[in-house]
């Protein structure tokens, strides 16, 4: 996972990121799916310095805000199945790096938010491997 600031100020530096991954490549059942769900918060304090509380990304936002995009790597030879931002059904970019998957998606975080992605895909199977 990597998260770059897309608002061109320092305010992505409050921004706190944790993800999980559940991998279904143990599973014998092929309708599994294995997910990474990342979960984003904007702890932005409000005494920030003026200079840093600056958005320089197009349309700007509210003091204390920032947007951030999110590259979330997959398994080699995995594939998006779902993708979705606060619960809905939503779209990612899709890339590729090293041979990975990624899924890719910018996201706007006023202060004190909470913003996750989720992505749903098929991953080679193991089943019977030891680390399972």
């Amino acid at each position: 996972m990597a998260v770059n600031d897309f608002a061109g100020s320092k305010m992505s530096s409050f921004v706190k990121v944790s993800a999980t991954y559940e991998s279904a490549a143990g599973c014998t059942d092929e309708s599994t799916l294995s997910t990474i769900r990342v979960t984003a918060t904007n702890n932005a304090p409000r005494n920030v310095a003026e200079y840093a509380d600056q958005r320089a990304d197009d349309g700007g936002g509210p003091s204390g805000s920032t947007k951030i995009n999110l590259a979330v790597s997959g398994p080699v030879s995995s594939s998006l199945v779902m993708a979705e931002v606060d619960d809905k059904s939503d779209g990612v970019e899709i890339g590729i790096s090293r041979d990975h998957p990624v899924w890719k998606r910018s996201l706007a975080l006023e202060r004190g938010e909470t913003r996750t992605l989720e992505v749903s895909f098929r991953e080679p199977r193991w089943p019977g491997n030891p680390i399972f």
